[in-house]
């Protein structure tokens, strides 16, 4: 995988493109969403190797269910009624 793509997962709201390195730190404060976008690279990653749908529950990770995972959008319980990720890869 050379770069991840999420929108409206857990609590990245935004489109958000994070490119990887041979080596890639994730560096940030408690809740800040270092957990869930592990979560999803441990569940994206059956994808290509192993033709499986993504399995958001799959050790180590339990990022929980749809309404979960789904980013919620302030106080008065909007929720997300979709939420996308995936990846590029480039193969030499």
């Amino acid at each position: 995988m050379d770069k991840i793509y999420l929108e409206n997962f857990r609590c990245f709201h935004k489109l958000q493109v994070v490119p990887l390195s041979p080596l890639t730190l994730l560096v940030g404060e408690n809740s800040t969403g270092k957990t869930s976008f592990l979560g999803l690279v441990n569940a994206l990653s059956s994808i290509p190797f192993m033709n499986l749908a993504p399995d958001f529950k799959r050790v180590p990770y339990d990022l929980g269910s749809f309404d979960e995972i789904a980013h919620h959008r302030g106080p008065r319980g909007n929720k997300a009624v979709e939420f996308s990720a995936g990846f590029e890869s480039f193969f030499m």
